[in-house]
């Protein structure tokens, strides 16, 4: 049976956003992109990835963790037990703990903004799908500021 989803306002930095509070504190010990070895603590890295969504995600006040990735490498401290699959035709590794919640508890895959193929669609979602279409990757997004929910 799926978990409800409750995602609560919260002031962050000066304004308010919608947050997952069931998915936000996996995103430290699971997100690929915190976990990867290249990981710069914020600053980019030369990962082909990260420097796109550090750019949407603070352009957009969004917060994302990466449950799929082409190119992670497990770093020192990380703790993930990424396993390899294939997805798209592509192999990738995942985040197991991320992977089993995103479909569920992802804001943009429950956003009633989220529409694609409908000229209303979420600007926001769009290009974070643009990021996950040219690079194999899948997020769940934990924080935005624009989130609705859908109608039942």
């Amino acid at each position: 049976m799926a978990k409800v989803f409750k995602p609560v306002l919260q002031k962050c930095k000066g304004y308010f956003a919608w947050t997952n509070n069931e998915t936000e504190p996996l995103r430290p010990a699971n997100c690929l992109c915190l976990n990867c070895q290249g990981c710069g603590d914020g600053d980019a890295d030369g990962c082909p990835h990260e420097q796109a969504i550090m750019d949407m995600c603070a352009e957009n006040d969004l917060r994302v963790a990466v449950s799929r990735c082409p190119v992670w490498q497990g770093s020192a401290k990380s703790r993930i037990a990424a396993v390899r699959e294939t997805h798209h035709g592509l192999p990738v590794l995942v985040s197991p703990a991320l992977e089993q919640v995103r479909r569920e508890q992802c804001l943009c895959l429950n956003c009633a903004k989220c529409k694609p193929g409908e000229s209303d669609h979420c600007f926001m979602a769009a290009g974070l799908y643009r990021l996950c279409l040219r690079g194999n990757l899948a997020m769940v997004i934990t924080r935005c500021p624009e989130w609705e929910p859908k109608k039942k």
